[in-house]
């Protein structure tokens, strides 16, 4: 029976590839005639999963139904086939079972820095069944890039690096982790009690020698990030900025909230956020980036009212609550803050400039109304403004017009038609649930990619690239992605085989943000992807 089962399953997938390499629209009664076909087979040589899907499949359309099926539609229409399909194949394995994986998005991020390509490998896949995003760099510059995109929760560090020592880049990272408490563990061969305690005296929290037991490493990462989530429960005053962190907002809000019911008194909530805060890093440097968020938290506190409280909500956005405040009220008092701050004069190499912010403020007059929708209300008001020339203030009310959703660009180059079909289908699923609008390329080649004017946009672009094209390598292409001017705009995710070590190697070496090995398990590349793609809001 089992010969029977595989025999039909690499027919199904035979014709959906045909299908789906096609540029022209398939005839109806072909796909009616197929699915029939499925349906008939798969319920007598024991496939209840296949026959489960069809049946509905072949009760939604008719025999003599009068329309032909373009590529797009009949991707959506067989999509559950399509993903069962290419679960668990013996020919060549392009996905894994959706077995149930811990989700990634919300857990514990790590930082891996090792030039050795087969550790990192090893160790990223390791870490990753714990249920951890793991960002692996061989490059020290890389992951001081991470460093400031992600805000992971735990940094390993090999001492020998190619590049520079892991003592060099302890010191460097360590400008930045002074500023917060993110665990530091250093590995390396060479055990000399004088290493270690130079380790130590540098700040590392940790230091592991190679060899090193699987086990015991996993034990150990787990109880420093521990030590940070206790660490993160028990501080409220964001360390970088000096006023209090996100985790202080909602008990302060509650208060605000009694008042109203004690006072009749209402109070405004307003969502803050420096205006192009990217292009001053990537100008001037996370460091000046950093002096710019100090110098912002200070400006707000000291300009506002004694009992006006500020919080970092996070990267360079600030929530302020201001007590006994009509909307009228707060829109004047943030326009004068605003008006103040923009005249600050930042300087770099001699170089003088300038910030501002934008904010959006929503006026808090019921008990009832959860700190959800205050933010909500206010983060509309915040993209109204942006999306009016930012260095302005909106107002929330209930004329306001439902914002835009956000615009990211993603391509899929991949000439494997049923990989860029999943793809696209995971990347509309992320566009709902991020309530993201995402516009979506795909190509087969290499020279399709650089062929189109995609490139040419502006904007920040999310890019899920093949290792192997038939026309250029996908190393190549990322070399040359990475060779575009403000080509930092690109996030990279390579598709790679899995024994594929020197691909990988060279990836990370030209600048791959990420990379996923096949096969692919879709619960865990969904995961990735989502993660990844939150950096570019």
């Amino acid at each position: 029976m089992e010969k029977y089962q595989k025999a039909l399953m690499r027919t199904i997938r035979s014709q959906i590839e045909q299908w789906f390499h096609q540029n022209r629209a398939i005839p109806h009664v072909e796909v009616y005639r197929f699915l029939h076909s499925i349906k008939g087979t798969s319920a007598t040589i024991g496939l209840e999963e296949i026959n489960q899907i069809v049946t509905p499949l072949m009760n939604g359309i008719e025999e003599e139904q009068a329309k032909d099926w373009e590529i797009v539609d009949l991707q959506q229409f067989l999509s559950e086939l399509v993903y069962i399909c290419y679960q668990d194949t013996h020919d060549e394995l392009l996905f894994e079972s959706n077995r149930e994986v811990k989700s990634l998005v919300d857990a514990p991020e790590i930082l891996l820095i090792d030039d050795d390509i087969t550790l990192l490998m090893y160790l990223k896949e390791e870490l990753e069944k714990q249920g951890w995003h793991v960002f692996a760099t061989p490059d020290p510059e890389k992951a001081i890039s991470f460093l400031y995109d992600y805000n992971p929760d735990c940094v390993i560090i090999d001492l020998y690096l190619k590049e520079r020592t892991g003592f060099g880049v302890l010191s460097i990272l360590n400008h930045k982790l002074t500023q917060q408490f993110v665990p530091q563990i250093m590995i390396s061969v060479d055990n000399h009690k004088d290493v270690r305690m130079k380790s130590y005296q540098l700040g590392a929290d940790d230091f592991i020698a190679k060899p090193f037991d699987l086990d015991e490493f996993v034990v150990r990462i787990k109880r420093q990030l521990e030590r940070k989530s206790l660490v993160d429960s028990l501080v409220l005053v964001d360390e970088l900025s000096g006023v209090y962190n996100r985790k202080h907002l909602p008990v302060y809000y509650e208060r605000l909230c009694t008042e109203i019911q004690r006072k009749n008194n209402s109070f405004c909530l307003a969502v803050l956020d420096i205006d192009h805060f990217k292009k001053i890093n990537d100008q001037y440097g996370h460091l000046v980036g950093d002096e710019v968020i100090k110098a912002f938290a200070t400006y707000l506190n000291s300009s506002s009212r004694s009992f006006d409280t500020v919080f970092r909500f996070g990267g360079e956005e600030f929530v302020m609550l201001i007590p006994n405040c009509s909307l009228v009220e707060g829109e004047t008092m943030l326009n004068r803050l605003l008006s103040g701050f923009s005249k600050q004069v930042f300087c770099c190499d001699e170089i003088d400039f300038s910030v501002t912010f934008s904010a959006g403020v929503v006026e808090i007059n019921e008990r009832n109304i959860p700190i959800k929708d205050a933010l909500k209300a206010a983060d509309d008001a915040l993209f109204s403004a942006k999306e009016s020339g930012r260095n302005t203030i909106k107002l929330w009310d209930k004329k306001l017009p439902k914002p835009a959703k956000r615009v990211i660009n993603a391509a899929i180059v991949d000439d494997d038609p049923i990989i860029r079909f999943i793809m696209m289908d995971v990347l509309r699923r992320i566009a709902v649930n991020e309530e993201i609008s995402i516009e979506i390329a795909s190509f087969a080649s290499g020279s399709e990619f650089f062929d189109k004017e995609w490139l040419v946009n502006e904007k920040p672009a999310f890019i899920i690239l093949d290792g192997v094209l038939p026309d250029m390598d996908g190393n190549e292409i990322l070399q040359q992605i990475r060779s575009l001017d403000h080509n930092e705009r690109f996030t990279v995710l390579m598709l790679t085989a899995r024994k594929s070590e020197n691909d990988i190697s060279m990836a990370l070496k030209l600048g791959a943000d990420d990379y996923v090995t096949k096969p692919f398990n879709i619960s865990v590349i969904e995961d990735r992807i989502k993660r990844l793609i939150r950096k570019l809001k």
